[in-house]
């Protein structure tokens, strides 16, 4: 890749009071383990839908949105939503070097049992590494205890 070409992705989650903004630009993801069920709250900005309706196969799909892109040529339009948060909710901020290689029922075992975030956070950079760590590989797990 040139450095034309070069760019991030990017996910985070902002608190205020008793509510969380997710906002992610490109395949960088955040999580929410609440009641048990660990689910995507952050949108992936790829080309993957377009891939199923065509019957694309054997690549990644391509990112639409990044950080970096040429703002001549494309805005950068980051995905947000704002949620309630609850007592016990966990959240998982990770790269795609970890959603790649990790399994998401792997990623909801661990946020479900491991009571230590860091122990969290260890145990699912040890998975992502052992499948074969093909990309930066990042993940934060929160939980609210209030």
């Amino acid at each position: 890749m040139d450095a034309e070409m070069m760019g991030s992705t990017l996910a985070g989650l902002y608190f205020t009071g008793n509510q969380v903004w997710t906002v992610n630009v490109g395949d960088s993801r955040c999580f929410l383990l609440r009641d048990g069920k660990l689910r995507q709250i952050s949108e992936d900005q790829t080309d993957e839908a377009y891939m199923k309706e065509n019957g694309i196969q054997g690549r990644k799909p391509y990112l639409t949105q990044y950080m970096g892109m040429n703002p001549e040529e494309v805005r950068v339009l980051p995905y947000m939503d704002c949620l309630q948060t609850k007592r016990g909710d966990r959240f998982l901020i990770c790269s795609d070097g970890v959603s790649d290689m990790v399994p998401v029922d792997f990623l909801e075992t661990m946020m479900q049992q491991t009571q230590s975030t860091a122990k969290c956070v260890d145990a699912i950079l040890t998975a992502a590494l052992d499948a074969g760590g093909k990309d930066n590989i990042t993940a934060i797990v929160l939980e609210i205890n209030r």
